[in-house]
């Protein structure tokens, strides 16, 4: 029903729909009585099912108590309101999209009197259905203090949204501000990257859900575990909240908030230098893409300042084998500057927004190239500048391996700097090392792969000094597994000569030559697979 009194106004209803024989508007004042709650609410919840994409509830959570309209959905995405420092609820956009010459809602905006505009919505499966609704509001002496909906009478999601407001007691507490929500800027520069990334998660049947959170200025990382009878349990972590030194920037929540679990608290410049996320693996689900989706069991920080912190249950050993890692780190090169999380009713992805330190400089070429999601890598290099930029070069590789598989590679330099990618610092691991010296050059770089386990990487060298016409080098091996015979073997030769005399492999095999006027500088491996190994290349004329 709608609200009988003469001091409320109600927005029309959106989108606009063909009429039904019964709908009945439900009524939600979600703020008291002309709005005294405004200032305690503290976040809003968009309550939503993967199948259609749908809208099907909303939550007001304030200070002591939660108010909700509708019904829990599978997908639970929030956003943090400053109710005590004054922000608003202003304006609302349905967005929606044409179906069967009706239009139906697929979402909605929500904006503040803080220069907000907050998205709530899946990753459009058919962009050039969309249809969004003009912007609702109330006129200028009106608070919102409530929404009016409509149901659906069959699946109950709601079909059509408006606002409904009291008059405004006190002006001066909704006054208009400006800050950064840089994630919705995130949302808009990666969502058309994230559409392709989202297919490590696709079910069929389920919409995906994009969250983003920047990486500067953070003051504290929150993480929050799921909920018996939601879509994350509690020994999944469910999501993370950001908050930030710069008043500016608004508090961002990735991922889906549930249980608050326990805080991570970052100094004024210090920043985020590694994001690394254990993943369970859920090989019995049928999904459209052959990686195997999951959910997060843990996620661990590491910041300039050497701290880190991990984020789990009480209960979750994460050294286990049957947990997937997935490792992203900042280098001499690139930076860590946001997290992307996404998430859809069953499963979760989360990745980090890599940057170039310096755009003016070409990235470095990664052979082999992958396409998305393993496109992205860490990358150790052999010379590195110390803290009062010196020149800091290689001196020793290092594998760390478990059960004749090679978890992880470090690097140990001349000042006794150590680098890492991959698992270094879990029980019963074995470190296996080699040395290098400034005066060697890689001729040939090799990896075996066992069911997409690394378990060899060997490499021949050449004294600098010595003939350059030479094809022949010193072996050296990291780690060779006594037990395996690979099924897969890279090799990677710096001239065609040097090619053509290696001993043919198995049928399975590739080969890589050093591209032209491209220096091999370092190695890599994808963030999201580890044993997809490859040389980093720069140009020599950089």
């Amino acid at each position: 029903m709608v609200p009988n009194s003469r001091n409320i106004r109600i927005t029309p209803l959106r989108p606009s729909l063909n009429v039904r024989p019964f709908e009945p508007i439900i009524d939600m004042n979600f703020a008291g009585s002309n709005g005294w709650l405004l200032p305690m609410l503290k976040r809003v919840v968009v309550h939503m099912v993967s199948d259609f994409q749908s809208v099907v509830g909303f939550s007001f959570v304030f200070e002591k108590h939660t108010l909700s309209l509708g019904k829990t959905g599978e997908a639970e995405l929030s956003a943090v309101i400053d109710g005590p420092g004054g922000e608003r609820i202003t304006n609302l956009q349905v967005l929606g999209y044409e179906f069967r010459y009706e239009q139906r809602m697929r979402g909605c905006q929500i904006g503040t009197n803080y220069s907000r505009n907050i998205v709530f919505s899946a990753i459009p499966r058919f962009p050039h259905l969309q249809k969004d609704s003009e912007l609702l509001e109330l006129p200028k002496n009106y608070s919102v203090t409530g929404l009016i909906a409509t149901k659906d009478a069959d699946d109950n999601t709601l079909q059509k949204l408006g606002l409904q407001g009291h008059p405004s007691k006190n002006h001066s507490s909704s006054e208009s501000k400006r800050i950064r929500d840089l994630s919705q800027e995130l949302r808009e520069s990666q969502v058309e990257y994230d559409k392709v990334f989202a297919v490590t998660i696709n079910v069929l049947t389920q919409g995906d859900f994009c969250t983003y959170a920047p990486f500067e200025s953070v003051r504290r990382i929150t993480a929050s575990t799921g909920s018996e009878g939601r879509s994350r349990t509690p020994c999944n972590v469910s999501g993370l909240r950001f908050d930030y030194h710069d008043e500016w920037h608004c508090p961002t929540i990735v991922g889906q908030w549930m249980n608050e679990l326990d805080a991570f608290e970052l100094d004024q410049g210090e920043r985020i230098e590694g994001l690394t996320v254990w993943l369970s693996t859920e090989s019995c689900y049928r999904t459209v893409n052959p990686v195997e989706p999951g959910r997060v069991i843990a996620i661990r920080i590491d910041s300039s300042s050497k701290r880190h912190k991990i984020f789990k249950a009480d209960n979750v050993d994460i050294s286990l084998e049957e947990y997937k890692q997935q490792q992203y780190q900042s280098n001499l090169r690139e930076n860590l500057t946001a997290i992307s999380w996404i998430l859809n009713g069953t499963f979760d992805r989360v990745r980090a927004v890599i940057q170039l330190v310096n755009p003016a400089i070409p990235p470095p070429i990664l052979i082999p190239q992958h396409d998305v999601p393993f496109d992205q890598a860490q990358k150790l290099f052999f010379e590195i500048t110390d803290q009062t930029s010196r020149l800091d070069k290689l001196v020793q590789m290092v594998a760390h391996v478990r059960n004749n598989e090679v978890l992880g590679v470090s690097f140990d330099y001349q000042s006794g700097c150590r680098k890492s990618m991959g698992y270094t610092d879990i029980p019963n691991l074995i470190e296996y090392s080699i040395g290098l010296t400034d005066y060697e050059d890689i001729l040939v770089f090799e990896v075996e792969i066992w069911r997409e386990r690394i378990i060899r990487i060997e490499f021949e060298t050449r004294r600098s000094n010595g003939d350059p016409s030479s094809l022949e080098g010193t072996r050296k091996s990291l780690f060779r597994s006594p037990g395996n015979k690979g099924d897969w073997t890279s090799t990677w030769c710096a001239t065609e000569a040097i090619a053509a005399k290696m001993p043919v492999k198995q049928a399975l095999s590739c080969q890589y030559i050093f591209p032209e006027d491209a220096k091999l500088v370092g190695l890599y491996v994808a963030c999201q697979e580890f044993s997809r190994i490859g040389g980093v290349f720069q140009s020599m004329d950089i």
